[in-house]
């Protein structure tokens, strides 16, 4: 027979239990409960098979019940035709009476690698496109604010219109014909290093950019065994302000909207020509990249990047149309 030895045992809870109370005390300041519900319903659970007692209700209400309870915390407006949400409150759109069209990573944060970012922003303009889409602003972990879904953005501005605002969510409509950007026009593509400052320039329009940041070896192995170290770009605004953002490189390999700098829904909806809104968006000035930590190096030091400035073209009335 083999011998427990409960010295390990008794180590090995110590260290779960400080690591939970590292990751508790990181995280206060967010919603660190998501234990407190689960136990309750464990005790509930043992109470009743100890008093002999069963639920009242079955499965299926409690599922319905469930359902109601997340329309209640998140009320999503029923809409004509196929909806998809964005970036990742799916369960909202489930509960709800529309008929949901998902995207094929249907949490934009997951879309991680180029080819996850491409799929979506061709699924914006394919066959299945929604005719809907239920717009939040948000990420996670600190990420630049445009970023997740990044490349999908511009298929959102060529195919989509406002057609409503709720307190949470942007609606966009499908448009019966596209509107193309009527420029693309390349502004910069170069080399820079890490930490070093690269200047965007004055643009008023749209600043899309496309990133090749690439590992080292030892940021290879690391990637296989654990996780690389972070990046992060850090922008600097026309307004004065200095904005220090998580920077996923997988994401930015299929470009994403660098400027100008949109962190709220009111600043994308700013991003419709026809919205009127343009001159609150502060524009990036520009950026530099960053390894935190930056010793010992996972990532190669020089980077590529480049740089395009999307226009609208404009009527002799000044009205915003097509290509």
């Amino acid at each position: 027979l083999r011998v427990i030895d409960y010295r390990l045992v008794a180590v090995s809870f110590a260290a779960a239990i400080i690591t939970w109370s590292v990751a508790h005390s990181k995280f206060s300041s967010a919603s660190f409960e998501y234990y407190k519900s689960p136990g309750k319903r464990v005790i509930a659970m043992l109470g009743g098979a100890v008093s002999g007692t069963r639920p009242t209700l079955s499965w299926e209400d409690r599922y319905n019940a469930r359902l109601a309870e997340i329309r209640r915390f998140i009320p999503v407006p029923e809409l004509e035709g196929t909806v998809d949400i964005y970036p990742y409150q799916i369960a909202a759109l489930i509960s709800s009476q529309n008929e949901w069209s998902p995207r094929p990573v249907f949490q934009s944060f997951s879309a991680y690698t180029p080819e996850l970012v491409r799929a979506n922003a061709e699924h914006l303009v394919g066959p299945n496109a929604p005719d809907n889409v239920l717009f939040e602003f948000g990420s996670i972990d600190g990420r630049y604010p445009s970023m997740d879904d990044g490349a999908s953005w511009s298929a959102f501005l060529e195919n989509y219109e406002i057609t409503g605002i709720t307190d949470r969510y942007l609606i966009l409509g499908k448009r019966p014909t596209a509107r193309p950007f009527h420029s693309i026009r390349p502004l910069a593509a170069r080399q820079a290093a890490f930490g070093e400052s690269v200047e965007v320039g004055d643009h008023g329009d749209i600043v899309l950019a496309e990133f090749e940041v690439s590992s080292s070896p030892f940021g290879d192995l690391m990637n296989l065994l654990y996780k690389q170290s972070a990046v992060v770009l850090s922008v600097a605004l026309s307004n004065g302000e200095i904005r220090r953002h998580r920077f996923v490189p997988g994401q930015a390999v299929s470009g994403f909207i660098l400027s100008p700098y949109v962190d709220r829904l009111e600043r994308f909806a700013a991003l419709w020509p026809e919205s009127g809104l343009d001159s609150e968006l502060p524009t990036v000035a520009g950026f530099r990249i960053d390894e935190v930590p930056a010793a010992p190096s996972m990532w190669r030091t020089s980077y590529s990047v480049k740089l395009y400035e999307m226009t609208w073209s404009t009527g002799s009335d000044g009205e915003v149309s097509g290509k």
